[in-house]
């Protein structure tokens, strides 16, 4: 028996940053549960987010802090991200492959 494929997209929006890139992950991200394929949306929860538009393509979305300089996601610096990223991760039952 195998284990559905998770795959987890982290990828951010902002008024400022534009939508582009979570879109974009969203197209991967429908192809890939028509596979068979459980998957995660990790974003800063920064003004412009597309958490609720996420949701009601059907997809689990989770929201990340903002950083100190509030909608600009990249204030964040990595090792944060990093760490805030796999406790999303975890929260949400982390992950399993092949």
């Amino acid at each position: 028996m195998s284990v559905p494929m998770s795959v987890v997209f982290r990828a951010d929006a902002s008024a400022r940053l534009g939508s582009g890139h979570v879109t974009r992950c969203a197209s991967l991200a429908s192809a890939l549960r028509t596979l068979g394929a459980r998957c995660l949306f990790l974003c800063r929860e920064v003004e412009g987010h597309l958490l609720g538009w996420l949701a009601e393509q059907g997809f689990e979305a989770a929201a990340l802090p903002a950083g100190s300089q509030g909608e600009r996601p990249w204030s964040v610096d990595w090792e944060a991200d990093a760490r805030h990223t796999l406790e999303a991760i975890r929260r949400h039952g982390g992950v399993s492959g092949h």
